[in-house]
């Protein structure tokens, strides 16, 4: 009788659980549903707020790198760095920090190398000055400051060369100071270098052309090299260069022609070869000035050969 009475109680709880989960299943449900309505509406809401924080954000990242671009802009003419309050992202700001930094380490940079070449053009300026002046001085008679044995050398090459191509007369000048040793005797070395200045510089006014040039040849000795010019026109100079030699009136009271410093000249022209060398015309020119200086000096003799 019990067992059957067991029976009959556990039917009835199984009959009372099955009518309350046929009562809980729809309030479960109803819950169920609530909570997912729920969970929906806060993923909405987080997807609402990630668009609205994207939309703000790319509207200051416009921002950000317009000012940047601005900044790039400016900083390539003037010295420009960026307004770093204008900024709003903090790693932004860091950047714009580094980009200030970078600016002015470059305009600092661009300072020391314009400084550098403002510094090497001055110093090409003075290393070409004493290049110049090296040169001159390599080319100048350091008494006369006319030209000298090496520029003669030089010039009459060239100028024979060029004769020798455009096939023009090319003459020669010897001129030396008559008794300058006797003037250097009694006046002393001092007053005899003061005389070469002078007479170089009476010979010199002598020449109009920029290619006719003056050189001292050596001692009280001179020579000048006119390339195309005739002999007669290279005489009617030396005679000019012994007139105005003539009126620098520097007294000589031991000269055998008068009481100043005259000069004798020697002239000698020729067609430029190159089966010749201006030596030679040098060599005839010297004859030329050897005779005029037998035949009493103060004058100018013409080469006959």
């Amino acid at each position: 009788g019990l067992q059957k009475q067991f029976r009959e109680s556990a039917h009835k709880v199984e009959n009372g659980l099955n009518e309350l989960n046929q009562l809980l299943t729809p309030v479960i449900k109803q819950k169920e549903d609530n909570v997912n309505l729920v969970s929906s509406s806060i993923l909405l809401i987080n997807l609402l707020i990630l668009v609205l924080a994207i939309a703000k954000n790319f509207h200051q990242l416009r921002r950000a790198f317009k000012s940047f671009d601005k900044f790039f802009q400016a900083s390539k003419h003037e010295k420009t760095l960026l307004d770093v309050q204008e900024v709003t992202f903090e790693e932004f700001k860091q950047l714009a920090l580094v980009a200030n930094e970078m600016i002015e380490e470059r305009f600092r940079t661009e300072g020391e190398l314009k400084q550098a070449k403002d510094e090497l053009t001055q110093t090409n300026a003075q290393l070409s000055q004493a290049n110049k002046e090296l040169e001159e001085f390599a080319s100048l008679d350091p008494l006369t400051k006319i030209a000298n044995r090496r520029q003669l050398d030089q010039t009459r090459k060239k100028e024979w060369m060029r004769g020798i191509r455009e096939q023009q007369e090319y003459s020669v000048v010897l001129i030396d100071v008559d008794y300058f040793k006797a003037y250097n005797d009694n006046y002393g070395h001092q007053c005899g270098d003061e005389a070469l200045v002078n007479v170089a510089k009476a010979l010199v006014r002598s020449i109009k052309r920029p290619a006719d040039l003056v050189a001292r040849y050596g001692g009280e000795e001179f020579a000048v090299v006119l390339p195309n010019t005739n002999a007669k026109a290279a005489a009617k100079l030396a005679e000019q260069m012994l007139l105005n030699v003539e009126q620098l009136a520097i007294e000589h009271k031991f000269s055998d022609v008068t009481d100043h410093v005259t000069v004798s000249a020697g002239v000698a022209c020729a067609m430029p070869s190159i089966n010749e060398q201006p030596s030679s015309l040098f060599a005839k020119a010297d004859k030329a000035l050897y005779q005029a200086k037998e035949r009493g000096r103060n004058q100018v003799v013409i080469s006959e050969v």
